[in-house]
């Protein structure tokens, strides 16, 4: 008998298993439906429950820091909104009530703040919740909530059904061997196998073969597989470690490229800067070197008129009012000169330097237009600078001086350059991050605009990819504006995007916190 069992094609197993699992299925049916519902109403209600007194505590928090009772009883009205829900409250951080829902009649909340959590009486639940403002506790909001009669049915229908379970727990026993001994096992141990290589991988393994149908037949099959496969899988797991191995390298030799040629562009700009600086100081000291010359000359003729006994009353005025211009000119000549120094010596440490520290942002950008002013002297551009006074930060002032030349000479060399000149406005704005873990923190915007030739839009959504230029073999590096995507996300913690339209401008409009986000570097 055993045999004719374990000989039988897996169909007539899989339909015979089939009818008595229909049987089965309708007796179960209804016990799993009733099973199903007091096992998860519990927790269904304590998540719907959570959820309402977490959108009233949300809404509420306004009208508890600013004590409007008022607009407190008008957000607990929206309770009638939810199915069920028949009174709420809410609490101050003293205990002492605030507000309570509903406002007709006598009050059915709690006299004094119940503790957080969910509580369950007989036929109501209720769950009280914190009300926070920056981790700070305003108070407290109550929710109750009547239970379906679901619950006060729970004796008759267990009675009901525990009748029906034992007679089919009997036929479904006997249902369970048959098909366990014919049918699951030898599936069970054909999954285990598989789990087990699965997690192993274990390609040696091999199921032993317990019958002659479809089964036995799967399980040769199975075993003639996992050889095939283990020794494919010897053979990709060895070129996969190759392969692994040789884009680790490559992946390094990227980077190092790529930081260096970031360092190279930013050592660039700052030559750039340098030069500037230098051709504009050769003015100032210029001027001082001829004034000094011409003093000395002054002076060795007063020395000779001295000497001769030649001196007049109108050749000692003469000499006092050339040293009196001389002096002047000097004078202004070199504070010129030391003003183009601090300012270079301010930005070259910035540039150079990854330090945070606390700045007035309006300084900051002063010294850099004073540092970019020299480049734009002979160029019909002019560079305007909308800032306000007394901005403090705390951040990383060479990220944000090496952002904005960047931006800036961007602007002038593929905006402005190809129509013949036009105006460069930097704008700073503070603005509220009202989202994420940030609210309420102080934002700036940093807006660099142009009126100038502006990107075409196949090429907008690439500017800020490494190497990408529209002027290769022209001078142009395609890294300048991938480094200041780079320094927005990462020292500064913000963000930057582009607005452009042919023959309009282009705007770069850069979102920044004032305290950087900590670990940046």
């Amino acid at each position: 008998m055993a045999w004719r069992y374990t000989s039988l094609p897996l169909q007539r197993k899989l339909l015979l298993a089939m009818v008595l699992g229909t049987i089965l299925a309708l007796l179960l049916a209804g016990l799993a439906v009733l099973s199903y519902e007091t096992t998860t109403f519990r927790p269904r209600l304590e998540r719907q429950l959570e959820s309402v007194a977490k959108v009233m505590a949300d809404i509420n928090q306004a009208a508890l820091d600013f004590d409007d009772v008022k607009q407190a009883q008008d957000n607990l009205g929206f309770l009638r909104l939810y199915e069920g829900v028949d009174a709420g409250a809410l609490y101050r951080s003293d205990g002492s009530v605030f507000a309570f829902w509903p406002i007709e009649g006598q009050p059915v909340n709690p006299a004094t703040m119940p503790p957080s959590g969910s509580q369950f009486q007989a036929n109501k639940a209720s769950r009280s919740l914190p009300v926070l403002r920056d981790g700070r506790e305003l108070g407290r909001v109550w929710i109750r909530v009547q239970m379906p009669p679901l619950i006060q049915r729970l004796p008759q229908y267990g009675i009901m059904f525990g009748a029906l379970a034992l007679g089919v727990l009997v036929l479904g026993a006997a249902l369970l061997w048959a098909a366990r001994r014919l049918v699951s096992q030898p599936m069970e141990r054909l999954s285990a196998a598989a789990s087990e290589v699965g997690r192993t991988g274990n390609f040696s393994l091999r199921v032993q073969k317990s019958s002659g149908d479809e089964i036995g037949q799967l399980t040769d099959e199975f075993n003639r597989m996992l050889g095939v496969v283990g020794e494919r899988d010897h053979a990709l797991q060895a070129a996969n470690d190759l392969l692994e191995q040789r884009v680790q390298q490559r992946s390094q030799e990227l980077e190092r490229a790529m930081t260096l040629l970031m360092q190279n562009e930013k050592l660039a700009a700052l030559g750039n800067v340098v030069a500037g600086v230098a051709h504009e100081l050769n003015t100032p000291i210029g001027n001082a070197l001829l004034a000094a010359t011409s003093l000395n000359k002054s002076t060795q003729q007063m020395r000779d008129q001295i000497t001769g006994n030649s001196l007049s009353r109108r050749g000692l005025e003469e000499f006092m009012a050339s040293v009196d211009e001389g002096s002047g000119i000097v004078s202004r000549s070199l504070e010129r000169a030391a003003a183009l120094v601090r300012s270079f010596k301010s930005v070259a440490v910035n540039e150079t330097s990854e330090a945070r520290m606390d700045f007035d942002l309006r300084h900051v950008l002063d010294d850099c237009m004073a540092l970019l002013a020299p480049g734009m002297k002979h160029r019909p551009i002019e560079v305007a600078l909308d800032c306000a006074p007394g901005i403090r930060c705390n951040s990383y002032p060479g990220a944000l001086t090496q952002i904005v030349s960047n931006l800036i000479e961007n602007a002038a060399r593929h905006g402005l350059e190809p129509i013949g000149g036009g105006r460069i406005e930097v704008q700073v704005r503070e603005s509220i991050d009202e989202q994420g873990s940030d609210a309420g923190n102080s934002w700036l915007t940093l807006q660099v605009s142009d009126h100038g030739a502006g990107i075409p839009p196949e090429h907008l959504h690439r500017i800020f990819e490494p190497f990408f230029t529209t002027r290769l073999g022209q001078g142009g590096s395609g890294l300048g504006l991938h480094v200041v995507h780079s320094l927005a996300i990462r020292p500064l913690g913000g963000v930057i995007e582009a607005r452009s339209q042919v023959g309009q401008g282009t705007t770069f409009e850069l979102r920044f916190p004032r305290r950087a986000p900590l670990n940046q570097l």
